[in-house]
């Protein structure tokens, strides 16, 4: 997921219509429970049309 988001926010750069935000967490104290517990997660807002978005989200 990091290296899509990754993309999509370079894409989308200059888009003022595109608004991601990501967020990772973790959860535990030892390397191996972090690790394990390792989370990412994206919410956004996209003004356009869905076809506009799903040329964002797609495959390149």
């Amino acid at each position: 997921m990091a290296a899509g988001a990754q993309r999509i926010a370079q894409d989308t750069a200059a888009d003022k219509r595109f608004h991601m935000r990501l967020g990772i967490g973790t959860n535990g104290t030892t390397r191996a429970q972090i690790r394990a517990n390792a989370n990412v997660n994206a919410i956004g807002q996209f003004y356009g049309t869905v076809q506009e978005l799903r040329a964002v989200l797609g495959p390149r």
